[in-house]
């Protein structure tokens, strides 16, 4: 009987300790994997915010340039005459006549203004014409 008991007391001891070992090691597992994933997040955030940055230094130089262009006479009378001349849906006879004559103008800024971005801006208003 003082056999079997031993046997039993080393089992449950070899058993316990590879159970301490295993929770042990998925304690590690996750502190390691929430530090990356933590690490990742801060990481992604300044790059996001980076990125903004970075657009919004580009978004003003693209407003600044839709300024400049804008002063010319010929780019104002064309971004005027887009404004009268608003994209209208339907078949109608009236719609197409307008959006044909819409597309004119998108045609001539086209030829006056090079860059697209800067045109994009032109049309969709984000400046005061």
């Amino acid at each position: 009987m003082e056999l079997f008991t031993n046997a039993l007391i080393i089992t449950i001891g070899i058993l316990a300790g590879a159970f301490i070992v295993l929770v042990a090691y998925n304690t590690l597992h996750l502190i390691l994997n929430g530090a990356t994933r933590w690490a990742e997040k801060k990481q992604q955030a300044a790059r996001r915010a980076m990125e903004r940055q970075r657009y919004e230094e580009r978004m003003e130089t693209i407003m600044a340039q839709a300024a400049k262009e804008l002063e010319r006479t010929e780019v104002h009378y064309v971004v005027t005459q887009l404004m009268d001349h608003p994209w209208m849906e339907g078949a109608s006879k009236k719609a197409k006549e307008n959006n044909k004559i819409r597309n004119r103008y998108l045609a001539e800024l086209r030829k006056l203004v090079g860059n697209s971005s800067v045109r994009r801006c032109l049309y969709e208003g984000r400046l005061a014409a």
